[in-house]
C-alpha cells in the first residue's frame, strides 16, 4: 500500500547561522543540531497548525526575494526554533541528573548575563571563579563538568558567548567601540579589539564595516 506524505523540508548550510549572531545564539542556547535527544520532535495536529503557516511564509519570502529576503528568512527560523522548543517540552533540570542540572544552571546564568549587557551596567560575571561562586560550586568541578560534556572549559564558553554578544552589539547598535568594550567588561577598547581579532581574524571596526550594505 502506497501512502503519500506532504509537508515542508528546509535545508541550510551549517555556516548560515554564523552570518546572524542572534540566530546562532538561539541555536546554541537550546542545544539544537548537536544533541541527539533533540533531533526529532513529534507533532500533534495542533502543533502542525501552528508551524505550517510559518513554513508557508518562508516559502513565499524565498520566492519573493528582495533586499530583505535573508533577514526575513532568519527571522522565521528564529520563530520556528522557539515554537519547536516549546512544543518539544524537554525535561526540566530537576527531572534529570545533578550534573546536567548544574550545566543547565550555568548556561542559563550565562544567557542572563549576556542578555542583560548594556553600557550603563557592564557584564557582572566574567570568570570561571565568579560563575562557580554564583552557582555555589567549586571552579574545578564546574570546569571538569563542562569539559566532560561539551569539550570546552568554563572560560571558553564565557569567551564564546561574549564574542557572539559583541557581534550583535556591533551590528545592531550604533554604540562606540569604547561603549561595547566597557559593557563586555574589558578594561579598554584596545583589549576588546585584541580579544575580537584574536578569535575572528578581524578587528571590530572591520567586522562592522563588512556587514554594512
Amino acid at each position: 500500500m502506497n501512502t503519500e506524505s506532504e509537508g515542508y523540508i528546509g535545508f541550510f548550510r551549517k555556516g548560515y547561522a554564523d552570518q546572524y549572531p542572534t540566530l546562532k545564539s538561539l541555536i546554541e542556547k537550546y542545544g539544537l543540531f548537536n544533541d541527539p535527544i533533540k533531533s526529532v520532535i513529534l507533532l500533534t495536529k495542533n502543533d502542525v497548525a501552528v508551524l505550517d503557516p510559518l513554513f508557508a511564509q518562508m516559502l513565499e519570502a524565498e520566492k519573493a526575494g528582495g533586499p530583505l529576503a535573508e533577514e526575513t528568512m532568519q527571522a522565521f527560523l528564529q520563530l520556528l526554533i522557539l515554537n519547536c522548543t516549546r512544543i518539544a517540552n524537554y525535561p526540566i533540570p530537576d527531572a534529570i541528573t545533578g550534573e546536567f542540572k548544574h550545566m543547565y544552571e550555568f548556561f542559563h546564568l550565562l544567557e542572563i548575563e549576556a542578555n542583560n549587557i548594556n553600557y550603563v551596567n557592564p557584564v557582572r560575571l566574567k570568570t570561571a571563579k565568579e560563575f562557580a561562586e554564583e552557582l555555589s560550586l567549586h571552579p574545578n568541578y564546574l570546569n571538569a563538568l563542562l569539559k566532560k560534556y561539551t569539550g570546552k572549559n568554563v572560560s571558553a564558553h564565557i569567551k564564546g558567548r561574549l564574542l557572539e554578544q559583541s557581534k550583535v552589539l556591533l551590528l545592531r547598535t550604533d554604540w562606540t567601540l569604547q561603549d561595547i568594550a566597557f559593557s563586555l567588561g574589558f578594561a579598554d577598547q584596545s583589549n576588546f579589539s585584541h580579544f575580537f581579532k584574536n578569535i575572528t581574524g578581524l578587528t571590530p571596526v572591520d567586522f562592522r564595516r563588512s556587514h554594512i550594505l
